[in-house]
């Protein structure tokens, strides 16, 4: 007698929500904007995890919705990652700009104490 690891296995419902959840806050995140392919990859991941469940098979259930997991925390960071680089330029637009006027103030400033003299 003989009693298979799977019939045993416990379903990964808790890995699944956890994977679900991350797939909603990389959403949040903009991923679908930003991170679309990870963002696919990870839904199509719980996709294929709720399928094996569905059918018994818990031990890859939970490796696919742990895979969806991580591709859903990938596309969160990649949209994080790109928003910050967007926001880093603006700022570096706006130093430019403002070295920019500054220096022409300066050069103004010269010239007017110049033909002062």
């Amino acid at each position: 007698f003989q009693i298979s690891g799977c019939s045993l296995a416990k379903p990964p419902t808790d890995t699944l929500s956890r994977a679900e959840l991350n797939l909603r806050t990389a959403t949040e995140a903009r991923a679908d904007q930003l991170a679309p392919m990870e963002l696919q990859r990870g839904r199509e991941k719980l996709e294929s995890a709720k399928k094996a469940l569905a059918a018994g098979n818990y031990v890859e259930a939970r490796r696919l919705a742990e895979l969806a997991e991580v591709e859903a925390e990938l596309a969160e960071a990649r949209a994080d990652a790109e928003i910050t680089r967007v926001a880093a330029d603006r700022l570096r637009q706006r130093g430019d700009a403002l070295r920019q006027e500054m220096e022409r103030h300066t050069v103004r400033g010269t010239s007017t104490e110049t033909s002062k003299e």
